[in-house]
């Protein structure tokens, strides 16, 4: 699901899979495997859970993952991607994060002393 977030803010991208064999999932940003995903400066956070029994051979396993970033920037706005594979195939989705910055004032007006009847520009 797309989403759009302020920076400073910390997102989550679900991801649920289920097949037979168990399917495995990898996150990819921008087309490319972990570009940018950084875990060990704790940028960016993989977790991973099974639901059901993905033991049994005869049945499918339900997996989901939660790709979280904390502390967005701009630049951390992209396509983000699930692609999930296992020995039967793959499969893929997609969600855009937009990451918008938040409002501030770059030059704020300056303190003017001017005549009557002047003009004063701001």
């Amino acid at each position: 699901k797309n989403q759009t977030v302020w920076t400073s803010s910390n997102v989550s991208l679900h991801c649920t899979a289920a097949g037979n064999p168990r399917p495995h999932i990898s996150w990819l940003r921008n087309e490319v495997r972990n570009e940018t995903i950084d875990i060990v400066l704790g940028k960016f956070s993989v977790n991973l859970s099974e639901m059901g029994n993905c033991q049994i051979t005869d049945s499918y396993c339900t997996i989901s993952s939660v790709l979280q970033i904390f502390n967005n920037t701009v630049a951390d706005g992209g396509k983000y991607i699930c692609s999930v594979e296992n020995a039967a195939g793959n499969d893929v989705a997609a969600a855009q994060l937009i990451v918008n910055r938040v409002l501030y004032i770059t030059t704020p007006p300056i303190n003017q002393t001017v005549n009557i009847s002047e003009t004063v520009v701001l």
